[in-house]
Parts: C-alpha cells; sequence; structure tokens
C-alpha cells in the first residue's frame, strides 16, 4: 500500500490470517469500501459535504474531484456481515462494496439535489498516497457469501438526507445496539471490519455496537 490508512489495513489482514495458520481459527477478512447511510462517521466524506452545504461554508476538495470511490450503504454491509456469519468457508479475503464508483465532484452535486443546497467548493493540491480509484471487485463476495448490495448511490442519499439534517444541524447522534437477530450463529468465526474494532465485541450469536463510531 501506498498510505498508512491502507498499510494498517492490510496489517490487520495478516494478523487474522496469522492466528488461523498457528491456531486454526476460522476467520473471514472483510474488506469495506465507503460506507455511508443514518448516523454517518462524522469525518466521513458524505457528511463532510453535507455539513458544508447546511452550515453554508464552503467545500475543500483536494485534487480536481475526479477521484472515484465506491459508496455502499451501511444496510447492504449490515448483510454482508449476516451473510459472512453464515457462510461455510473460512479464510477468506472479500470486498465489499456497490460494485459502482461515484466521483467526488457527482457525490457532491447529489448531496446538493437532495439537501436543496449549494456550496463553493475550494480546490486544494491532492494528499499525497490518496488513490484516485478505489472501485472493487465484488464478485468472489457476491458468489462466497451469496450477498448482492441492493442499495444505489442516489437511493440511499436520498434516505440518508432525512437522518443527516439533524445530526448536523442539532448535534444528534444515535448509539444503536446489533442484537441477535443481525446475525447467525458465528461459531466463534473472526470478522475484520476496518481496523479490528469489532473484533472484541464479535461473539456467538451477537454482533455489538455497529452504530456511528463506525460508519
Amino acid at each position: 500500500p501506498a498510505s498508512p490508512y491502507g498499510a494498517s489495513k492490510l496489517a490487520c489482514e495478516v494478523l487474522l490470517n496469522t492466528y488461523h495458520a498457528l491456531h486454526k481459527m476460522e476467520t473471514i477478512n472483510l474488506r469495506l469500501f465507503s460506507v455511508y447511510g443514518p448516523d454517518l462517521r462524522q469525518d466521513c466524506v458524505p457528511y463532510l459535504i453535507a455539513s458544508a452545504l447546511l452550515k453554508g461554508k464552503p467545500f475543500t476538495v483536494f485534487g480536481d474531484g475526479t477521484s472515484m470511490r465506491d459508496y455502499i450503504e451501511v444496510s447492504d454491509v449490515l448483510d454482508a456481515l449476516d451473510a459472512a456469519c453464515r457462510c461455510k468457508e473460512t479464510n477468506l479475503t472479500l470486498n465489499i462494496g456497490s460494485g459502482f464508483g461515484t466521483r467526488l465532484l457527482d457525490l457532491i452535486a447529489l448531496l446538493e439535489k437532495h439537501l436543496a443546497r449549494k456550496t463553493e467548493l475550494v480546490y486544494k493540491p491532492a494528499v499525497p498516497g490518496e488513490l484516485a480509484l478505489a472501485v472493487p471487485d465484488i464478485s468472489l463476495a457476491m458468489e462466497k457469501l451469496h450477498w448482492e448490495p441492493k442499495g444505489a448511490i442516489e437511493d440511499g442519499i436520498h434516505v440518508a438526507r432525512l437522518h443527516i439534517r439533524p445530526m448536523i444541524l442539532h448535534h444528534r447522534v444515535r448509539l444503536h445496539h446489533v442484537g441477535p437477530d443481525l446475525a447467525s450463529p458465528c461459531d466463534l468465526r473472526l470478522l475484520r471490519v476496518e481496523t479490528l474494532q469489532l473484533l472484541p465485541f464479535l461473539v456467538p450469536h451477537q454482533l455489538i455496537d455497529l452504530g456511528a463510531q463506525d460508519f
């Protein structure tokens, strides 16, 4: 990886693969791409754009705005987690995304449309190490998990706008408890989600706190 962020994610995968090799622990690495939805994490790009729009502030674009990311709606991520818990095969590394890329300028235009606001764009040089394109091949995840993302970006932003406005204007953040109804028995199987944040909480029959902190 060309950035510390990417290197940290790869290190987590290596750690889980080591546990699998040494202790025969059943593991599945899930590589989550740009997750968005209700109760957005406040440092994620859709939240930052929406915050600029609703507060009437300029938004800083690093580079020319053509960088492309795969934005996946959080309910599709939860479906993937559930499918991974049910999966009979282990020691897998799977990309979890929508399978479609969205340019930063197109995401800004989409949020402007659904929030009925405009923002001034301030352009600055691209950040070293930032990828111009991060759109995964999700075909292996679809095959192994019998899973398919359902949410299109425009539909997801349309729904998320109802949650974004009160979060930003009234500082309302809800924490969720995701209980036994989400996932099937996990057989002590570990899923890497982002940077091992969930590992202490992933236990048989239960996934805990997949709320505002992680998404």
